[in-house]
């Protein structure tokens, strides 16, 4: 399962738009896999997890089993305002899964993982969600 932030409102308008979440690809910090190519466990990831500031709880969602990869210009012509490198790995959303509205056990065990990721996508277990401290 991918932890995958969402960094304002108009990501997640562009997200829930689009039916895609973005990954950079390269080596800067929060990037994942090359640039010329994702080989990464982020492409296989089935589930997302969306939290961030404009998030009350986190969001789940089932993945599409696929994937592609846009350019800069691709993004920016998706409507994707601010591209910050030169290819990405966009997974293809399917249908939201139901948390309970509120639910704080579960947003704090995402908290747990996300911590020290500074934005950077997480991958994670649901057996290592499931267990991690509140």
């Amino acid at each position: 399962m991918l932890l995958g932030v969402v960094k304002s409102a108009a990501h997640l308008d562009w997200i829930l738009a689009e039916r895609r979440y973005q990954l950079r690809l390269g080596s800067r910090r929060g990037s994942v896999g090359e640039a010329g190519g994702a080989t990464g466990e982020e492409a296989s990831a089935r589930l997302l997890i969306l939290y961030g500031p404009p998030l009350p709880t986190p969001r789940l969602y089932l993945l599409e089993h696929s994937c592609e990869t846009l350019t800069d210009a691709e993004m920016r012509a998706s409507g994707y305002s601010t591209p910050r490198g030169d290819a990405y790995l966009c997974v293809r959303l399917g249908g939201p899964l139901s948390v309970e509205e509120g639910d704080a056990a579960f947003a704090k065990r995402v908290m747990h993982h996300i911590r020290d990721a500074r934005g950077a996508p997480v991958l994670v277990s649901w057996l290592e969600l499931l267990s991690a401290d509140e």
